[in-house]
């Protein structure tokens, strides 16, 4: 194969039980030559099906960690990664044929250091979904007013300004370089992956958006980093866009503002201004972390 790699599949997991192993049992069925699946489990003790599946497939390998947290759980995956190529599943989900045959032939272009993947959810229709063709409305980042388009669902190949963390890939040795992916976007970890892309964007790097690479996300109700609560989504919402702003942007001011507006309707819509209070609280204290 041309561009051949050797790739890492990171699948971080918290709270999924028997999920994540149908997540790796699903990974196992790729036809890649050569890969490895790095599981790294946040639970206390992990589901007795993934521990019997790294003790009998040399492919999959089990690593238990203490500190919580999505950005440490994909740092650590890289520090134990032997592959050139990190590509990073969520623990639910479904991959397509060749999936990682499609996410690693991206990178005979050496120019390419990133690339994110296509997303379709569970028993979406696409027969009654119109589907995004303006490439400048697929995985960019609108740099005046930080308009963030997704589309991850389009079928476009084109560049990219970020992934959707579920279905993304990098070279190994740029994640290092970078620094790996910040630790202070906390709780559902939202933005932890955008704020990396743009890293990678601003140190003079490309990324690609491959339909080809294509997954179901199943967005599972319960586990992973999802938010137990509207205040602590309100929290870490205000927080980590305060953060992603106040690190990578020079409007960030105007932006934030903006968000905040946001936060007070989302809040006045649910008759619970008390949750504008705590999102506040959480762009405060995102602000005193820059």
């Amino acid at each position: 194969m041309k561009g051949f790699r050797k790739v890492s599949v990171i699948v971080p997991t918290f709270g999924r039980g028997d999920l994540v192993c149908e997540t790796v049992s699903n990974i196992l069925e790729q036809d890649y030559p050569d890969y490895e699946v790095i599981v790294v489990d946040q639970n206390d003790l992990s589901a007795s099906c993934v521990v019997k599946m790294a003790s009998e497939n040399p492919k999959v390998r089990l690593f238990n960690i203490k500190e919580k947290g999505l950005p440490n759980a994909r740092n650590y995956g890289v520090s134990k990664a032997n592959g050139e190529i990190v590509v990073f599943c969520d623990d639910d989900v479904i991959l397509s044929k060749g999936f990682i045959t499609h996410h690693a032939r991206n990178y005979g272009d050496e120019a390419v250091a990133g690339v994110a993947g296509r997303v379709l959810e569970r028993d979406q229709n696409l027969a009654d979904h119109s589907l995004e063709d303006n490439q400048a409305r697929i995985a960019k980042i609108r740099w005046f007013g930080l308009c963030q388009y997704d589309n991850f669902d389009s079928k476009i190949r084109t560049y990219a300004d970020h992934a959707q963390g579920c279905n993304m890939s990098f070279r190994k040795d740029v994640i290092v370089n970078l620094g790996g992916f910040d630790k202070r976007f906390g709780g559902s970890a939202h933005l932890e992956e955008t704020d990396f892309c743009i890293m990678l964007r601003n140190a003079g790097y490309r990324m690609v958006f491959d339909p080809r690479a294509e997954l179901i996300h199943l967005k599972h109700a319960r586990g992973g980093c999802r938010a137990f609560d509207l205040q602590n989504w309100f929290y870490w919402y205000g927080h980590n866009y305060a953060l992603l702003y106040g690190k990578n942007f020079k409007i960030a001011c105007i932006s934030m503002t903006l968000k905040c507006l946001h936060i007070l309707i989302s809040s006045v819509k649910r008759k619970k201004l008390s949750l504008f209070l705590v999102g506040i609280k959480g762009v405060r204290d995102g602000t005193k972390e820059l």
